[in-house]
């Protein structure tokens, strides 16, 4: 097998194991374990003991680009080539979407989840007939 035919059968396992099922789950976030690649590939009379392969294989940029995601972080040794590395990926779209993601500033998510406490904080003071009752229930409730 040569070895542009290799790397190619590697990416399609890793749409079949990894990427399609993340796709189809509707899951943004997914990982790719190149040991499990490497065992069902080994498995089937494939070249033993290329991890190197397997994640240059899985990492090219027009496969990336051809499959809509981005490796986020790679887990396992050093330079991300061994047989213990998992890809963390995203993709860039939501599966089954043509809208791009949009990433949230650490500033929006902040003022995001500030206001949903207010929002929660409100409604239990309403409870409480107000402010001062609430504040009452509270020294009562912490002494």
């Amino acid at each position: 097998m040569a070895h542009g035919d290799a790397s190619q059968k590697i990416r399609e396992r890793a749409v079949a194991r990894f990427i399609e099922p993340a796709r189809h789950g509707g899951q943004v976030h997914f990982t790719i374990a190149i040991k499990l690649l490497m065992r069902e590939l080994e498995a089937e009379g494939f070249a033993k003991n290329r991890p190197a392969q397997f994640c240059t294989a899985v990492q090219k940029e027009s496969f990336r680009d051809e499959q809509g995601f981005v490796v986020e972080r790679v887990d396992g040794p050093v330079k991300g080539k061994g047989p213990l590395a998992v890809l963390h990926c995203r993709f860039k779209t939501r599966p089954g979407s043509s809208a791009q993601l949009r990433v949230e500033s650490p500033d929006e998510r902040a003022l995001r989840v500030t206001e949903k406490l207010r929002g929660r904080l409100q409604t239990v003071i309403q409870r409480f007939a107000g402010t001062e009752g609430y504040m009452a229930w509270v020294r009562r409730e912490g002494a």
